[in-house]
């Protein structure tokens, strides 16, 4: 039996996963928490779950930090993020997501998720590798540091704001426009100014773009 437990903050979400999983034979909601602290507090140490799925933005905060600690105090536990959000994929698995399931996506595949991640397999929407291997291939491109994509911002010559480097940075690592904010103590407006300037400056449209011309492709 693999037992599983929801932690999402939305009781309609909860319960149709809940009910879904149910009714799968050899499957067991073992608990269903709206909060990290609820889940916490009522794990019961004879009922463990086996699968935890993780909603990424719990009550606005990104919960993607808190799988060291859930892996802390469950050292087997196998967790599936749930998100509507494809861009945090390569974060999730980063931090140590065993699964990545699209909420949105079909109840068959959030079932298939679980029993691949349960056979101890990764599970990521088929529609997401694409997305992965582009993320590999330029973090190998780049790989060598925030100090080598400033000597080529420096060999590129855009007269580019300090700030302007730092949303480079924080691009290029793939963070999302709110990490790169709170890394840098800016507000999220600002980061958005910075990125406009920096695509005018560089004469590129996306982030696929700007990785492009430092890469000199």
């Amino acid at each position: 039996m693999i037992k599983i437990a929801i932690i999402d903050d939305d009781p309609l979400v909860i319960n149709e996963m809940k009910f879904l999983i149910d009714q799968q034979e050899g499957m067991h909601c073992a608990l269903a928490e709206q909060t990290l602290g609820g889940f916490f507090e009522n794990l019961q140490r004879d009922v463990l779950p086996d699968i935890v799925l993780l909603d990424i933005a719990l009550n606005n905060s990104n919960s993607l930090d808190q799988i060291f600690k859930i892996k802390g105090l469950l050292p087997y536990v196998k967790i599936i993020i749930t998100t509507g959000y494809a861009e945090y994929l390569m974060q999730a698995i980063k931090q140590g997501a065993d699964g990545y399931y699209l909420k949105g996506s079909s109840s068959a595949k959030l079932i298939e998720a679980i029993r691949v991640t349960a056979s101890g397999g990764t599970y990521i929407e088929p529609n997401l590798i694409t997305k992965l291997l582009q993320v590999f291939r330029d973090e190998h491109l780049l790989s060598a540091g925030p100090a080598n994509v400033k000597q080529r911002l420096e060999e590129l010559d855009f007269d580019l704001h300090r700030r302007e480097v730092e949303i480079i940075l924080g691009l290029v690592n793939n963070f999302s426009y709110k990490e790169i904010a709170q890394q840098n103590n800016i507000s999220l407006n600002t980061v958005r100014h910075y990125v406009r300037t920096t695509y005018k400056k560089m004469k590129v449209k996306s982030k696929q773009e700007l990785i492009k011309r430092l890469k000199g492709v």
